[in-house]
Parts: structure tokens; C-alpha cells; sequence
């Protein structure tokens, strides 16, 4: 029986351990499929890369950046990859190396695909099992507010999704073309979905977690109503805040120049206001 063809491309930085635990997991899974590692190492200095190399996993191919290219900008350079390879696939499964997957969780989504023929978007919970990553699914197509969709008994059509586990069919992918290069770090994965939704892919949450991973942390970012007006102003400019160029670059090409307008500069009075 012809084993089914999977790309998994994550992108990595100074986090040997948990990266190669990743790695790892997914021996689980080689004797029903054929995985192809694509891994965007960001000029990490804990010699992850050669830790990776001495996996001596046949199908593991390692690209490094010149540094500073953060999540976006590294996924984007990876799908160029893939692409570029012009090797065929089945599926191109999108997940960040953080998460701690459950045991045989890539059996379970690939199941959900082929029976709802959608993109599936693999949820995560935090520690205490609350919902910390999934689909995002937006209020209206006249508001920019969302809520975060997780498993259901009942399958809920999503407009885009967070980018830690997704599983893709190679051909849509193959149809949409890499992710945005214009986003360092946020933005990338919700755009990333969009353009699927725009081309009328659906998109669904498998009916359970696929792991645990605890949401980034608001302290010391721009977000913490702790920190000074200036700092929290330099925090959210920065490559892994929300930079006005990025914001604004973002909804005006998924929304309209007047969501555009109100989302960047909302930003800004949301900090003046110490919210």
C-alpha cells in the first residue's frame, strides 16, 4: 500500500530540547507515512541544527537564515522551499515545535480530512486544558473581532486559524503559494488562512486537542498595562510586536483601508489609555 506523503515544516530558534523532542515524536507515525521534514532553523547559537543533523533522519531538510527573520518571515522561506523542491505531496502539515503533541495525533487529523475534505486545524489547550490555540472564526464580515474555535461535537467552518498545527492538501497549497513574506512574526499565519478562505477552501477544528501549548505570556510585552507608555509603544514596533506597517498592511489587504486605518490606530490609544 502506497504510504501517504507529508511535508512538515516548522521553524525554530534557540530551543534545542523542545525541538528535538518534536522531531522525535513523529517516529510514531513512519510506518503509515512518508515524512519529509522541511525545518527553518532563525540562526539559533545551541547548536540545534547539528543536533538535528545527528538525528540522521534520511528525509530532514535543514534551511538557516541570516538571523532576524522571525516566525512569518521563516515559514514563508520555507514554503518557497517545499515548492521550489518540486517534490509531491499529499498533505503539507504546518505546526511550532512548542507544542507538545498527543500520541497519534497525525493519525487522527488525516482521518478528519479525508472524511470532511477540509483544511484541519489541530487545537491546543494550555496546562489546565483550557482552549490556547485553534481556528479563528470572525464575528461578521463587517467586524474585525474574533473568536477562537475549538473542538466541537459539531464541526464549525473557520475563517482562518492559528498556525501551530494545521494539515493542508498539497494542491491547495500548490492553489495559495507561500505565506506572506511581508510579516516578520505576527499577522503571517491569520493571513496565511485568509487567502484560503478568500479562495473558498474550508477550514474545520478537529473534534479534539492535538496537544498542549500555553499561550505566549502578555508580561514585558507590548500588552502589559504595567509598562510605561514609551516602552510599550518600542515593544509593539518591534519585529515580534504588532508594527504599525505590519497592522496596517495586514487588514487593509484582508479587510478595507477604513478597518486599516481604525485597527493601527486603535493600537495606539489601547496603550495611551493603559489598557
Amino acid at each position: 500500500m502506497k504510504k501517504i506523503k507529508i511535508a512538515i515544516l516548522f521553524t525554530c530558534f534557540n530551543r534545542k530540547k523542545i525541538t528535538l523532542r518534536t522531531v522525535r515524536h513523529f517516529d510514531l507515525y513512519r510506518s503509515l507515512y512518508q515524512l519529509s521534514f522541511y525545518i527553518v532553523d532563525d540562526l539559533s547559537s545551541d547548536n540545534t541544527v547539528e543536533e538535528l543533523k545527528k538525528l540522521n533522519i534520511k528525509k530532514i531538510n535543514m534551511f538557516q537564515t541570516k538571523g532576524n527573520y522571525y516566525y512569518s518571515k521563516s515559514m514563508s522561506l520555507g514554503m518557497k522551499k517545499i515548492l521550489d523542491s518540486h517534490d509531491v505531496f499529499d498533505y503539507l502539515l504546518i505546526i511550532n515545535d512548542d507544542v507538545n503533541f498527543n500520541d497519534f495525533f497525525l493519525n487522527k487529523m488525516v482521518l478528519f480530512q479525508q472524511k470532511n475534505n477540509c483544511i484541519t486545524i489541530g487545537a491546543c489547550c494550555d496546562s489546565s486544558h483550557k482552549l490556547s490555540y485553534g481556528g479563528i472564526k470572525f464575528k461578521s464580515m463587517f467586524s474585525t473581532k474574533y473568536e477562537m474555535i475549538g473542538p466541537n461535537k459539531s464541526s464549525v467552518s473557520c475563517d482562518t486559524f492559528n498556525g501551530n498545527c494545521v494539515l493542508i492538501p498539497y494542491e491547495w497549497f500548490q492553489q495559495i503559494g507561500p505565506m506572506d513574506s511581508f510579516y516578520s512574526h505576527s499577522f503571517g499565519d491569520f493571513d496565511f488562512g485568509l487567502q484560503f478562505k478568500k479562495n473558498h477552501f474550508p477550514m474545520h477544528v478537529m473534534n479534539e486537542y492535538v496537544g498542549i501549548c500555553n499561550r505566549n505570556e502578555k508580561k514585558n510585552t507590548w500588552l502589559d498595562s504595567k509598562l510605561s507608555v514609551l516602552k510599550r509603544i518600542k515593544l509593539k514596533e518591534s519585529p515580534k510586536g504588532s508594527p504599525f506597517l505590519s497592522t496596517f498592511y495586514f487588514y487593509s489587504k484582508n479587510f478595507n483601508v477604513f478597518f486599516a486605518i481604525k485597527c493601527s490606530l486603535f493600537q495606539y490609544f489601547r496603550i495611551l489609555l493603559k489598557k
